[in-house]
């Protein structure tokens, strides 16, 4: 979910200007499902910088509701960067914006009847919330200061 056109995972992977790198994350993180769900859920486009430019109609992610086809003109350019801010607040570690975003759309999917789809959010907030309690657990940092940390820990 770096730079490129709108945002998006296939939009390059060298480092530059206007590109931002996450991490490092734990191991056992569950980082590929996180970012698996912050992707459907926040409908994020994972086609490549050259599918984006060509495509002329939507994908079949588009269709599967999982995708909201910026690259036909399907959702504004400030709205799509709104909802690709929230992904990627959520993996600088300040996930509770996104994550009030996503209880708010599954309180709006249950009061029209839409269980299914309120449930689904809800298994993926779970899965977020743990996320976010094992980042914090697991990483060691000082906020506000620029500074070179080595930790070093010893278990016998």
């Amino acid at each position: 979910m770096n730079g490129g056109a709108w945002g998006g995972p296939g939009a390059g992977k060298k480092r530059g200007k206007g590109k931002e790198f996450f991490g490092p994350f734990v191991v056992g993180s569950n980082i590929s499902e996180v970012l698996r769900i912050l992707q459907k859920q926040f409908t994020l486009r994972d086609c490549s910088l050259s599918e984006f430019k060509r495509r002329k109609v939507p994908c079949l992610l588009f269709q599967m509701k999982q995708c909201s086809a910026p690259c036909v003109g399907n959702i504004s350019k400030e709205n799509y960067l709104k909802d690709l801010d929230y992904a990627l607040n959520f993996l600088k570690g300040r996930g509770t914006e996104s994550m009030a975003v996503l209880e708010e759309k599954m309180e709006k999917l249950a009061d029209s009847e839409d269980f299914e789809a309120a449930a689904i959010i809800r298994v993926d907030l779970n899965v977020l919330k743990k996320f976010l309690d094992y980042s914090l657990q697991q990483n060691a940092e000082i906020q506000g200061r620029e500074k070179n940390v080595d930790i070093i820990s010893v278990f016998k």
